[in-house]
């Protein structure tokens, strides 16, 4: 638990960056300078002091958007002493940059965010109403007065879970506020005193203030302005023929390569039964004429048996022979997966003709790729490290789940964007150039992510074989290396898809990293005040569904503008249906973690998609 350090506030606002502090604009308003906007948020706080009381408060919370300035975000922690306040703002405001403009359609690369803050901070428990601010700044409403909010931002959109929030209603009820703003999945906690079930919602009532959970940016976007969002009416997207008949050949090519990968492993009673009731459910749904959904059943149990093979030949290896040759064995395996999947990479990306659509969709879709080419990379980089054969037999499933990723997901995912319709992009400059632009974004708020996820969290990777070689830090790490060492112009189309995989690979793979240790306590360690338990597998689900519905309300915009989001529907609905097919077994939690990357990789999508509407480059 972070130590509460009191903080003299000097000056406060986006007026410290505009024109000093005998201008600050009033908190909530908007106000312009040339070519700045800029807007103070009341960030909400709470934590502990030296003693262990809880405290909290409001924090002012200083935005500029400046369109003359060169492109990106900076942070302003002038006077900042609280411990670790830097990496925690700048996850925080990554964050909130990163989905402000991907909601707005802005183009990254003619705008720069500023924030300032010169007190007591909540890391990225802030990142929502930063968002807002953002959003508000760059459409010109000013806040309500006396409404604040609490909430992590997630990729897609998603108001998610927080801590302390009892506490930073009773500060903000204190400081006069009526409103407070705050994640659904928090509504019901533990009372911080009697350690007894509480409604908040109930609880603000009592103090006087209406306490209303909200589930997304935009939803607390109109509460917060009292603004609609303009959300343009559209008709919902309906799949086209050539997408439905890509994802039902694809679906029934992956029960025929589980059925393959059944008979390969060796299977406990219980494993049996549970491996045969899923599959013969794929079944039924493609009878049911529902690829997606018979695809999302599919993708758990062939990571599960991929997993299942790759131990069972490490196991082989062992019992012939000795530590140090498994270890050889191991490393050339992990060296061929390796350059397999970078050939198949490549070679997609070197398809042409595609549409703006198809191109714009190829990054989401390469992310079984370019994720299972940094698993590989994390592999062949700490396999010598591994001292016990435990360690070995989990280098054995690392791996054979990475090779069913590239060689199963990865062509999948290509087929069902190569069936989407359009014609071949007219401008392939603009079009490349767009994705440099949103490449280097993404590559931004991921390392930002990553310092959060280092400094803060501490999630560091350790010399226990098993750690070195499992979860995502070792992936983060060689995504690091290949992201931060693209050259940030725009290159040529092949080289700007690989590119951009990359980059928004490593976006997810570090926001998943801060929300998992953050918001759903995956791992343990992390600042307690920005951490919350999930008592409850619901509070993931309602994070994915959630999720899907931004996906698909966007998708209808984008469809509506004449580009097809078509991969991005399908593969959010198959993560969707995945987690509901495996809801109240062992297998939810998992099920639920693969639903929810699906959707933040989806929502990337689809924003992208809209925001080259606005650009001009839909055809």
């Amino acid at each position: 638990m972070l130590p509460f350090r009191s903080i003299i506030v000097l000056c406060l606002g986006a007026a410290l960056l505009l024109a000093g502090c005998s201008s600050a604009p009033s908190l909530g308003s908007v106000s312009t300078s040339d070519t700045r906007t800029g807007i103070t948020v009341p960030a909400m706080w709470a934590g502990t002091d030296t003693g262990g009381t809880l405290v909290g408060g409001i924090e002012p919370a200083g935005i500029t958007i400046d369109r003359a300035g060169p492109p990106g975000f900076r942070l302003n922690l002038a006077t900042i002493e609280a411990q670790g306040a830097g990496a925690m703002w700048e996850a925080a405001t990554a964050s909130a940059a990163m989905v402000a403009t991907l909601y707005s359609a802005v183009d990254p690369a003619q705008i720069s965010m500023d924030f300032t803050i010169t007190g007591p901070i909540d890391g990225p428990s802030a990142g929502g109403i930063l968002t807002v601010g953002l959003l508000a700044a760059l459409r010109g409403h000013d806040l309500l007065e006396g409404v604040t909010m609490t909430g992590t931002i997630t990729p897609e959109g998603s108001i998610g879970p927080v801590g302390f929030v009892q506490t930073k209603i009773e500060s903000a009820a204190r400081e006069g506020y009526t409103t407070i703003l705050i994640p659904p999945q928090t509504r019901m906690a533990f009372d911080h005193d009697t350690q007894k079930p509480i409604d908040l919602v109930d609880f603000g009532a009592d103090l006087g203030v209406d306490v209303i959970p909200v589930g997304t940016v935009t939803e607390a976007y109109e509460r917060m302005t009292g603004s609609p969002f303009v959300v343009a009416e559209s008709r919902p997207y309906v799949m086209p023929p050539p997408v439905v008949s890509a994802t039902r050949s694809i679906a029934e090519g992956l029960l025929q390569t589980l059925k393959r990968q059944r008979a390969q492993v060796t299977l406990s009673d219980d494993a049996a039964a549970f491996v045969d009731d899923y599959l013969n459910r794929m079944q039924v749904r493609l009878d049911e004429r529902k690829p997606a959904e018979a695809y999302g059943i599919g993708a758990f149990i062939g990571l599960e048996l991929a997993r299942l093979v790759g131990a069972q030949l490490m196991e082989d290896s062992l019992a012939t022979s000795d530590i140090n040759q498994s270890r050889a064995d191991a490393r050339l395996l992990i060296g061929q997966a390796r350059s397999a999947a970078d050939s198949a990479l490549r070679e997609a990306a070197g398809q042409r003709d595609r549409s703006v659509a198809q191109v714009l969709s190829f990054p989401t879709a390469s992310a079984w790729a370019t994720y299972a080419i940094a698993g590989l990379d994390g592999l062949l980089a700490n396999v010598d490290r591994a001292a016990s054969n435990d360690a070995l037999l989990e280098a054995g499933r690392l791996l054979s789940e990475y090779r069913f990723m590239a060689e199963q997901f990865f062509p999948d995912a290509l087929a069902v964007v190569n069936a989407m319709p359009g014609a071949p992009m007219q401008d392939e400059s603009a079009t490349t150039e767009f994705l440099s632009q949103y490449r280097n974004f993404l590559i931004a708020a991921g390392k930002a992510n990553e310092t959060y996820a280092q400094d803060v969290l501490r999630l560091q990777v350790t010399e226990d074989g098993r750690a070195l070689i499992g979860g995502q830090l070792p992936i983060a790490a060689q995504l690091h290396d290949i992201a931060l060492g693209l050259d940030p112009a725009p290159g040529q189309v092949e080289e700007e898809l690989l590119q951009s995989a990359y980059a928004l690979t490593y976006y997810i793979v570090t926001a998943s990293l801060t929300a998992n240790a953050q918001a759903y306590r995956a791992f343990e360690g992390g600042p307690a005040g920005d951490a919350v338990e999930v008592m409850e597998p619901e509070v993931l689900r309602t994070s994915v569904l959630t999720g899907d519905k931004i996906v698909t309300a966007t998708a209808s915009i984008v469809a509506a503008g004449g580009l097809d989001p078509g991969y991005a529907v399908w593969s959010s609905t198959w993560g969707v249906a995945g987690m509901e097919e495996y809801r109240d077994s062992p297998a939810q939690m998992a099920a639920s973690w693969i639903g929810l990357n699906e959707v933040w990789y989806d929502a990337v999508n689809v924003f992208m998609l809209n925001a080259a509407q606005q650009a001009g480059l839909a055809q």
